[in-house]
């Protein structure tokens, strides 16, 4: 994936991650508790994309922990194919 895309994926996609992930742990935490975990991934993607300054940071570490905690959700693998980050890292 080029830098261009990359950065036009995160801001295409960030702002409705920061929300859903955010009323998802609001709505279904309690029950869910990954639902945290999930969240706080999103909270460290989202501060090594903002510290990046424009570069692909290596997000591979916490894609494979998104993962382990979702079981593979369909949706997340998606998102991942999307972001093209190799699902076996």
């Amino acid at each position: 994936m080029t830098e261009k895309t990359f950065n036009e994926v995160i801001t295409n996609h960030f702002e409705k991650l920061e929300l859903f992930t955010t009323a998802i742990t609001r709505a279904h935490g309690k029950n869910h508790p990954e639902a945290f975990e999930v969240r706080e991934l999103f909270e460290r993607i989202s501060e090594k994309v903002n510290n990046a300054e424009g570069n692909k940071p290596n997000l591979h570490d916490e894609f494979n922990q998104l993962r382990k905690i979702t079981d593979h959700f369909p949706f997340l693998e998606m998102y991942v194919k999307h972001m093209q980050v190799p699902m076996k890292c």
